[in-house]
């Protein structure tokens, strides 16, 4: 399978077999290029203009957009439900992560996680091979906080995302590297120079790497 990302929280997941989900597409008020694509499904995590862009999608599609199980083309997807921020969402409102099972690989979006997860939530989610997790802070979990979640979940791929670049308009987010200069002493770090990356179930390694995607 590949994911694409495009900027903020947004990825493109694609299956071996051309299934395709779109997460989280952002207006382009955010700064970066929206994208264009067509899916077969569209998850958003919550409803605020840099994650709910309906109109990056091209043509007709599945929209989910709550908690719940669903299923497309081969992919399983389990919603569940958390907070935008640590007042349980009285703050910035309700928060849906996916938890997507695609080719045997299962994959993670926390969207705009404010909060650490409960001991039922990590329970809930399981094994993670890949984590999509935001580390900017101020309007979610901050580095330190994602830190804390990456060594709970102990995911294989770890994919930061919702972070300040110099794309990023009137967002209060601190850069990626506010991350990754607590994260390496602990985790090997991989700057990519693309915005894909190629994820099989049967090479993944043992050892959790952080990849840096760039946008396009």
């Amino acid at each position: 399978m590949t994911i694409e990302w495009f900027g903020h929280s947004c990825f493109l997941l694609k299956s071996n077999s051309g299934t395709a989900a779109l997460i989280d597409p952002f207006d382009p008020a955010v700064g970066y290029d929206q994208p264009h694509v067509a899916c077969d499904c569209l998850l958003i995590t919550h409803k605020h203009f840099d994650h709910d862009a309906e109109d990056a999608v091209i043509g007709q599609t599945l929209k989910i957009d709550s908690p719940g199980q669903y299923k497309i083309g081969g992919v399983e997807i389990s919603g569940f439900g958390s907070f935008h921020d640590n007042e349980s969402g009285a703050l910035r409102g309700k928060n849906t992560i996916y938890k997507i099972i695609m080719d045997g690989v299962t994959l993670c979006h926390l969207g705009d996680l404010g909060h650490i997860p409960s001991p039922e939530l990590y329970e809930q989610l399981g094994k993670i091979d890949v984590l999509m997790i935001p580390v900017g802070g101020n309007v979610t979990i901050d580095a330190a906080q994602a830190l804390e979640i990456i060594n709970a979940v102990t995911p294989n791929i770890i994919l930061p995302m919702h972070y300040l670049t110099d794309k990023v308009n009137n967002i209060s987010i601190a850069p990626v590297s506010s991350f990754t200069d607590l994260a390496n002493a602990h985790y090997d770090v991989s700057r990519t120079g693309r915005n894909t990356i190629s994820v099989e179930k049967n090479e993944l390694k043992k050892r959790t790497r952080i990849y840096i995607l760039e946008y396009n």
